[in-house]
């Protein structure tokens, strides 16, 4: 292995084993999206949840799931919602441009 590869990897796992101590000044600022209200992004589409989870490719038990609080919206979901919140009609728009039916 070439040597400058290991130091490298060598660099990156002390400072994730520094992070995991605490030591937050090393490596990368990860940015994190915050609470998504769902059924308040759905109710702001007018969409009922079956519409919302037909219009949004979401599963519908999923959407009650996180409705009802029993399961919480993580990572690429989480700003899917909250790209939805934001443009509902641009992402709806984007999604049916690149909809193929199913056969």
């Amino acid at each position: 292995m070439d040597k400058d590869i290991f130091e490298g990897i060598k660099a990156g796992l002390e400072d994730a084993l520094a992070f995991t101590k605490g030591d937050h000044s090393r490596g990368q600022i990860v940015h994190a999206i915050g609470h998504v209200d769902v059924k308040a992004v759905r109710k702001k589409t007018g969409l009922t949840q079956a519409q919302f989870s037909e219009t949004y490719f979401i599963p519908l038990p999923t959407l009650k799931n996180w409705e009802g609080g029993t399961r919480t919206p993580e990572g690429p979901s989480r700003a899917y919602l909250l790209a939805i919140g934001n443009a509902p009609q641009a992402i709806k728009s984007a999604l049916e441009k690149n909809f193929i039916p199913a056969e």
